[in-house]
């Protein structure tokens, strides 16, 4: 997830008059060298926030076990 700023539609927005833009969160997603940004609504945060944690997770164990097996072939090697 990532933060952008931007400013709002109001006109008589006083953050934005003054120059400060409104924090939004959206969902990046990079796929053949292209990023892709999605905003999420209030709804949906907790929910995308919880898949990038899964996504991580799997990343992470997927890592491990690349890992193992490297370790498995060089012992097989000899």
């Amino acid at each position: 997830m990532v933060i952008l700023r931007k400013p709002c539609t109001y006109p008589s927005c006083k953050k934005c008059k003054s120059g400060e833009k409104h924090p939004l969160p959206y969902l990046s997603q990079s796929k053949n060298g292209k990023t892709n940004l999605i905003y999420l609504p209030k709804h949906l945060r907790e929910k995308a926030k919880k898949w990038v944690e899964n996504y991580r997770s799997l990343e992470n164990i997927i890592e491990r076990l690349s890992e193992v097996n490297f370790e498995i072939l060089k012992k097989q090697r000899k």
